[in-house]
């Protein structure tokens, strides 16, 4: 049976270390509701772990989600209970609605955590966001730091800080710098790569 979990494993042996249970019934599908296809995870520096998730499996389709598009965040002191389908671990996840379901995610070095959005439903057509601590305890969704990208899927940053965002259905791969350039990568001309992805 395949359910929905984020795994740990051993980078070294690949010897799994635990698992966050998001399935029914799981501690944090009973405080908020069962993760339809967890998409895009981040570890930040503090070791939180935050959590996209695409409901319906399909960012194209018409038809309504099953529950709520969301990035969660789990809290690293919470860790151990979750794993141990212990319901108090779920006391302190949070999260944030993201209407254009969520995708990708990364964190950054100053503890932001970026996502992207990848429905033909989205508001922002593409967006990537910024999201803070601040915002999760509040469950607020910021305004994009850039939208209009088309279907996302990746979010990165060099070691420059310049944000990097896949599109697969353009093939684009774009790059804004601390500067606030916005750039496509190019080959001579060309795409890097015909489906940039994560």
């Amino acid at each position: 049976m395949i359910r929905q979990q984020a795994l740990a494993f051993d980078p070294f042996t690949g010897e799994r270390r635990g698992a966050i249970p998001l399935w029914a019934g799981s501690p944090i599908a009973e405080k908020f509701n069962v993760l339809d296809q967890p998409n895009g995870l981040a570890i930040d520096r503090d070791g939180d772990v935050y959590v996209g998730d695409i409901p319906n499996s399909n960012p194209d389709a018409d038809g309504a989600p099953p529950g709520p598009s969301a990035i969660y965040r789990i809290p690293h002191a919470a860790l151990d209970a979750l794993n141990a389908h212990d319901a108090h671990g779920a006391q302190s996840v949070e999260r944030i609605l993201v209407p254009g379901f969520v995708n990708g995610a990364t964190a950054a070095a100053d503890g932001a955590i970026f996502i992207v959005s990848c429905s033909r439903h989205d508001p922002a057509r593409g967006g990537v966001y910024r999201l803070t601590r601040e915002d999760f305890a509040e469950g607020r969704l910021p305004e994009p730091i850039v939208q209009g990208l088309g279907i996302l899927d990746g979010v990165g940053f060099t070691r420059r800080g310049t944000v990097l965002a896949s599109n697969p259905i353009s093939g684009d791969l774009h790059a804004f710098t601390a500067q606030g350039e916005h750039m496509l990568l190019r080959v001579a001309g060309e795409n890097v790569v015909d489906m940039p992805a994560d």
